[in-house]
């Protein structure tokens, strides 16, 4: 009996902030409500086209439900989990600005010669100054690619919005990342559209 009080008290010493961590599992909640919400939609979808028999349209879209899970995979093997979660969670942290996320199939394998948390801060902070350039009634999108080369891991952000006041934001930003050893590149930059790339060097 002794034994067992004595392992309960390491229990609630050692686990019980797992299971009250009231943040992280209502973060839980609002993802699975999320994903349920995607499928149950798909599956309306789906329904429809089946009603109204139009087998061309259940099997393109269906492929389309096959390459999100697919991108879903890849992310989900990361090296970085915390990289992983903001990633699978964009437009749940995100949801007045439009996010659309494409990333290659050798992604993970670059991914782990990276500092992923270097990735996060950095794609994050990017991210935070277009969320900060939205307003309603207008149609704001952001377009975030993935790639890699044998020396670097790319991500290229494309954003179709007011810019005006995010420039000088994002130039600044950049010079940061020049400054940790990044690589940062400006391919478009107007009023209504910015189209940067971030180069992080692979530590092979």
């Amino acid at each position: 009996m002794k034994d067992l009080f004595r392992n309960q008290k390491k229990w609630e010493s050692n686990d019980s902030d797992d299971f009250f961590d009231v943040a992280k599992n209502e973060e839980l909640i609002q993802v699975l409500r999320k994903y349920r919400h995607d499928w149950l939609n798909h599956l309306q979808i789906i329904f429809g086209y089946a009603t109204l028999k139009k087998s061309e349209e259940i099997i393109s879209y269906i492929k389309k439900i096959n390459h999100s899970s697919r991108r879903e995979a890849i992310i989900s093997s990361f090296n970085n989990v915390n990289l992983a979660a903001y990633l699978l969670k964009l437009t749940l942290d995100y949801q007045e600005l439009f996010i659309e996320l494409e990333l290659e199939e050798s992604v993970p394998s670059k991914e782990k010669y990276v500092d992923g948390d270097l990735v996060l801060v950095i794609l994050k902070k990017f991210v935070d100054i277009f969320n900060e350039a939205v307003t309603k009634n207008e149609d704001q999108k952001l377009y975030i690619s993935i790639s890699g080369t044998n020396n670097y891991l790319i991500i290229k952000l494309e954003f179709e919005g007011n810019t005006k006041e995010i420039s000088q934001a994002i130039h600044n930003l950049g010079e940061e990342f020049n400054n940790q050893n990044g690589e940062f590149f400006i391919n478009i930059n107007n009023d209504d559209e910015f189209v940067l790339e971030l180069h992080f060097l692979l530590n092979q």
